[in-house]
């Protein structure tokens, strides 16, 4: 199980295999700026808060996620 775990993380297994076992995915996490402190978003991405917000605002991810929100 734990190979086909890397196998999933790695995107090598044909979807047909995927399909067939049961490979537990990641439940969606809704990650907020404000949920976050500047170390942590350092800490993760090697960015601050405030670089993640420019990133976020230059690739149009504001209106996206406003579009596709749940």
């Amino acid at each position: 199980m734990s190979l086909f775990r890397l196998d999933y993380e790695l995107h090598d297994i044909p979807q047909d295999e995927e399909d067939n076992h049961n490979l537990h995915p990641l439940p969606r996490q809704d990650i907020w700026f404000d949920s976050l402190t500047d170390q942590q978003c350092y800490a993760n991405t090697s960015f601050t808060k405030a670089q993640l917000r420019r990133i976020y605002d230059k690739f149009g991810l504001a209106a996206y996620s406003r579009q596709h929100q749940p």
